[in-house]
């Protein structure tokens, strides 16, 4: 259970950088795959899958589509879960981030 899910926070999604990309197979339509690195307070760290060919507005998508193309860490093939530790660090400052500052910290 994440924090957003138990109320401790409010549900959000944290975008990180494209962790790997590669080209599908002849079975599959479009350009390739992206793996996005993603932390969301309700499920935890873990990518969204995009086409290569998306463009994401602002580098952002919506908390509802995160949750809708949301893979969970420890689904994600090895190299995949191997390339999410350079992200890890960067997500969880976004998170503390928002956090420090819902709480009035700011500083």
């Amino acid at each position: 259970m994440g924090l957003g899910t138990a109320g401790l926070v409010p549900p959000a999604a944290y975008c990180g950088d494209i962790i790997l990309t590669e080209t599908y197979d002849a079975s599959e339509s479009g350009s390739g795959r992206a793996y996005l690195a993603v932390l969301t307070t309700t499920r935890g760290f873990g990518t969204v899958q995009l086409d290569t060919d998306e463009r994401l507005e602002d580098g952002r998508l919506e908390f509802a589509e995160v949750e809708r193309r949301f893979v969970p860490f420890d689904e994600l093939p090895a190299t995949v879960q191997a390339r999410m530790g350079s992200q890890i660090k960067v997500l969880l400052d976004q998170l503390l981030y928002d956090l420090n500052l819902s709480s009035g910290n700011a500083g």
